[in-house]
């Protein structure tokens, strides 16, 4: 009986597997993640007794742009806004009878966090009442005054 032998793996076709693995991991999209080049807010809407208040108007507006990012409260009073290119901002929540809150200017840098929860005031909408917390998760804490 005869046996035969051959080879079945030839330079040529390990060059080829390897083109084609090459070709593979350039097409295919990256890994690597990149920095976050934003920021965001979240926080509380609640009213004076510390309830939340939910379907809150909640507008977020960059000083010097004036471009505005609006968002509502949840059931909670809960919100989020985030993607916010960092810049100097004021945030505003509002909710028919009751007076509309406004922080002082604020700084937002890159990949900052900040939680900024709102007491509303029994009241109309066209009285404005300075909300007096901001508080950064990531950066700064600061207290604003009346």
């Amino acid at each position: 009986m005869t046996r035969s032998t051959s080879s079945t793996s030839s330079p040529l076709g390990v060059l080829s597997v390897l083109v084609l693995g090459m070709i593979a991991l350039l097409l295919s999209p990256r890994l690597a993640s990149a920095q976050v080049a934003t920021a965001s807010i979240n926080g509380a809407v609640g009213d004076a007794s510390g309830a939340g208040v939910p379907r809150a108007r909640v507008v977020l507006r960059n000083e010097a742009t004036n471009v505005t990012q609006t968002t509502t409260t949840g059931d909670t009073g809960t919100y989020v806004l985030v993607n916010i290119i960092p810049g100097r901002y004021t945030l505003t929540a509002s909710k028919e009878g009751f007076a509309t809150g406004t922080t002082a200017p604020f700084d937002l840098a890159v990949n900052q966090s900040t939680t900024i929860d709102v007491t509303l005031h029994i009241g109309s909408a066209t009285e404005a009442e300075p909300m007096r917390k901001v508080t950064s998760i990531v950066v700064l804490t600061q207290w604003f005054s009346d």
